[in-house]
């Protein structure tokens, strides 16, 4: 089975409250939720619709091109909207904890997205979906990916969970186990039956059982840490290049000069 029903211990919860209403529940928070940090979960976006802008689902960052969702958040609103591709719909949210924030965030629209290959919406089976941007993403300090888990999680493991409040419906947030101080992505929420996770447990994903399609199918690839740094590195080495190469043709053209 890909996913789990289970009571896990919500050690964090982004502003802590459901994100249906920012304004008018803002006592709605998870069970045992704290307030948190960007800085402490920047893998954390948020699906937003377009027009008008606001929050529809969750999820986390894989690389520099590709988010990972719940496939049901996906194919509900594309039922929804059947008419319109989803790029057209929705975009992507990075780097900001706070909703209400505009500041030290990043939007990325999305360029496509796919299912697993054996999702099935009606039986709730693998309910992973991926999603890719259309512009790279940039990290720094509030923006970063988070290594896939590739292996089951100790029984009686403490796992975090992130959300903007767990409402029903609110789905797709990420489900992580830290450990050496590195935090790995080891499922993404796929249901909640009350909001808020209020004395009924929520269901989740199980990534690892997926892992080897997320890192075939988004190209996973750890060596960009810094895409910016990588952009200038590329743009120093380039502008070399050309300043030797017109060395090269000084010399060249000199020479052809002193045998005239």
């Amino acid at each position: 089975m890909g996913r789990w029903l289970g009571v896990v211990l919500f050690r964090a919860a982004l502003l802590c409250i459901c994100a249906a209403s920012l304004q008018a529940h803002r006592d709605k928070r998870m069970v045992s939720g704290t307030d948190v940090e960007q800085s402490e979960v920047p893998y954390q976006v948020s699906f937003r619709f377009i027009d008008p802008d606001r929050h529809l689902g969750s999820g986390a960052i894989l690389n520099v091109r590709y988010v990972i969702t719940q496939a049901s958040f996906i194919w509900k609103l594309m039922r929804t909207y059947p008419e319109q591709p989803l790029p057209t719909i929705a975009r992507i949210r990075l780097g900001q904890a706070d909703l209400l924030s505009k500041s030290d965030d990043q939007l990325r629209s999305i360029y496509a997205y796919t299912f697993h290959p054996e999702f099935d919406f009606e039986a709730a089976r693998s309910d992973v979906a991926l999603v890719r941007t259309v512009e790279y993403i940039e990290f720094n300090s509030f923006v970063q990916p988070i290594a896939l888990r590739k292996g089951p999680i100790p029984e009686g493991s403490v796992v975090m969970y992130t959300d903007w409040g767990a409402e029903k419906g609110n789905v797709g947030g990420p489900l992580v186990i830290v450990e050496g101080g590195q935090p790995q992505l080891v499922g993404v929420m796929s249901y909640v039956y009350r909001a808020c996770n209020a004395y009924v447990p929520a269901g989740f994903e199980r990534l690892w059982n997926h892992y080897d399609w997320i890192a075939k199918t988004a190209t996973i690839d750890y060596s960009f840490v810094n895409f910016g740094e990588m952009c200038r590195a590329v743009r120093s080495v380039a502008a070399q290049l050309l300043v030797q190469n017109k060395e090269a043709v000084r010399r060249r053209r000199a020479l052809n000069n002193s045998i005239l």
